[in-house]
């Protein structure tokens, strides 16, 4: 599943997915705000055709509002469908949904079974794709139909933004550097803790040696 940046290089023949990069930015916006369990939306845009075949031009994402989440899952409702077309009628009116997009907060890059019924029941066209996106380990992947099954693929992006979150490099740096701090700071108390064990297990000086050593004090 890679990442070719439109323009450094024409895209490859066959279908191809092109992602503006200020739509992936959007998804990882919205991951970064409840990376603590599985957010979903909708890719939109067109569906094309070149001399290199047919390709998908993603454009701008919609979220899935009131969809049910958890930790490990996520589901799109009655009411975040209503949510979508409601807002794509407003906003995109001449656009396609193209996919749609889901978190997996620190699990990684895959679909899992549901993710697999939910592609194959609402996004079941032969040019929809899915696309996943780890808020935790900063990861993406893309998936298509191929050969009546979905499986990852690559995608380029379209340079209309800067990149943010899990393509950002300073973003990167920062969670390293973030990282970096925790673990000094673990460190240093686990060190603090350990004196203080070891000091607490000293045993006190005798009423003999003490007055020894006030007396030593004194001579001098």
């Amino acid at each position: 599943m890679g990442i070719v940046p439109l323009g450094a290089r024409r895209r490859s023949a066959g279908f191809q997915v092109v992602m503006r990069q200020s739509a992936l930015n959007e998804i990882h916006d919205h991951g970064l705000e409840t990376p603590h369990v599985e957010v979903c939306g909708v890719l939109i845009g067109g569906v094309y055709r070149d001399d290199l075949g047919q390709y998908l031009h993603v454009r701008h994402v919609v979220r899935g509002e009131s969809s049910e989440s958890t930790a490990g899952s996520v589901t799109f409702t009655s009411e975040t469908w209503d949510e979508i077309h409601r807002l794509m009628e407003q906003q995109y009116p001449d656009e396609r949904i193209l996919g749609w997009y889901h978190t997996h907060p620190n699990h990684g890059i895959f679909l899992s079974s549901m993710d697999t019924f939910i592609h194959e029941n609402f996004f079941d066209l032969p040019w929809q794709v899915a696309f996943v996106h780890d808020p935790v380990r900063l990861k993406d992947g893309m998936f298509t139909w191929q050969d009546g099954s979905v499986k990852g693929s690559s995608y380029q992006i379209e340079r209309d933004d800067k990149p943010v979150g899990a393509l950002n490099p300073d973003f990167r740096r920062e969670c390293e550097r973030k990282l970096l701090v925790w673990l000094v700071a673990a460190i240093i108390a686990l060190a603090l803790g350990s004196v203080a064990v070891v000091w607490s297990q000293v045993p006190p000086l005798s009423p003999e040696l003490t007055e020894f050593v006030a007396q030593q004090g004194g001579n001098q």
